[in-house]
């Protein structure tokens, strides 16, 4: 399914939602949020599998391209990352080249290679911290709706953590 329906499904688990948004909601806002929530909350529960680095003045903070994984993409696409304003979840799961990156605005999310739960843990769960900035938007900040899809973003991501 494509992330937008997973969005309508999450949305649907709380209020009747037929997929319709109001004129002039930003789909776009909606789905960064919950990728860059989800992100944020993997890095709280174990930063030790999530680097982080920041854009500003088209280019890295700190690091490399190469470490960040700037290298896969053509020179147009990496240059509209750099500046700042992108939703780029990325996935390399070639030898030797392995990476999982997530670039949301002017934010960086470099996940551990050793397994792809975490970088899984944040796309499931940025479809229902998606769906929270959409009730929040429509039912106001603290709703029971958004509260009950902010406890299933955080399940989901809790869920792919791997077990030690």
């Amino acid at each position: 399914m494509a992330l937008i329906d997973d969005i309508n499904t999450s949305i649907n688990t709380q209020v009747t939602f037929n997929g319709s948004y109001p004129s002039g909601f930003d789909i776009v806002a909606m789905k960064k949020y919950g990728w860059k929530e989800a992100a944020d909350y993997l890095n709280a529960q174990s930063s030790s599998n999530v680097d982080t680095n920041t854009i500003s003045n088209n280019s890295l903070d700190s690091g490399t391209e190469v470490e960040w994984g700037l290298n896969f993409f053509k020179s147009d696409l990496k240059a509209a990352i750099l500046r700042g304003n992108s939703l780029v979840p990325f996935q390399s799961k070639v030898n030797n080249l392995k990476k999982y990156v997530l670039f949301v605005n002017s934010d960086i999310y470099k996940f551990s290679t050793n397994t792809e739960s975490y970088f899984n843990g944040v796309k499931a769960g940025a479809v229902h911290y998606a769906a929270k900035y959409y009730l929040d938007n429509q039912y106001g900040n603290g709703n029971t709706y958004s509260a009950n899809r902010l406890n299933a973003g955080q399940a989901a991501v809790q869920n792919n953590l791997p077990t030690e």
